[in-house]
């Protein structure tokens, strides 16, 4: 029953942490040209990166594990060979730290009913 309770903990917590959590408010998606060093303004150091990549000419997303590169290519000459026209940054800022922690809470606290009310539940039906 302890490795129940362990595999359920675990399912939990990482569906939150890899599938809801970077989705608790819409992400916000930057663009820059190839040429640049970054987007601008630059971002906080403390905004959380949730993806990246480049964008080729119809919007589609490339990711650098897709890039197919040769030694003597520059990183740039690599992104233009691949139909690379843009690099794109997904991220959260920094600043929705809180809401998110608040929004978190909520969640466990909800899985915390139901688990005492399944307790409560089964409790009650031995007692009968």
């Amino acid at each position: 029953m302890r490795s129940v309770k362990i595999v359920l903990f675990l399912v939990i917590r990482v569906t939150v942490l890899n599938t809801l959590r970077p989705n608790f408010e819409p992400p916000i998606t930057v663009t820059w040209s190839l040429e640049q060093q970054g987007p601008s303004p630059a971002l906080n150091v403390q905004d959380w990166q949730i993806s990246q990549g480049h964008l080729d000419a119809q919007g589609n997303k490339i990711s650098y594990e897709d890039l197919q590169c040769t030694e003597h290519q520059t990183p740039m000459q690599c992104a233009q060979a691949n139909g690379a026209q843009m690099n794109y940054l997904v991220y959260q800022p920094a600043d929705r730290y809180w809401t998110f922690q608040w929004i978190e809470t909520a969640i466990y606290l909800g899985f915390a009913a139901l688990a005492l009310g399944a307790t409560v539940w089964l409790v009650q039906r031995r007692i009968n």
